[in-house]
């Protein structure tokens, strides 16, 4: 994926290209940080953190969070910031990842 901005605009994109392998192969979609915030959990750009829709605070207020650390994941999990299996498992991917990398540069995987 490359991202950066939108020319004559502060608004921020990502372009991803299709595999080929795939309906539409081949194409490049550009998704923007508007899109990517209108779920209600998302992975930040630089892919360090996730992002979240707090719905804790809907109906009355919008706000995100953004998650790095297991707790912090836990925690939004604990506290129902992130509802539904679809949002838990992708934060719970999101740390199984974050784990298998972290091992990886360490040198604990066999």
């Amino acid at each position: 994926p490359q991202s950066g901005e939108a020319e004559g605009s502060s608004e921020r994109f990502l372009k991803i290209k299709i595999d080929e392998n795939t309906v539409g192969g081949g194409d490049t979609v550009v998704v923007t940080e508007q899109d990517m915030r209108s779920c209600s959990v998302y992975l930040t750009e630089e892919k360090n953190a996730v992002g979240i829709l707090d719905q804790r605070q809907l109906p009355n207020r919008t706000v995100f969070l953004t998650l790095q650390s297991a707790q912090e994941i836990y925690d939004a999990i604990r506290t129902l910031a992130v509802r539904g299996a679809p949002a838990i498992g992708i934060c719970a991917g999101y740390l199984y990842r974050r784990s298998f990398v972290r091992c990886r540069k360490t040198g604990q995987l066999p």
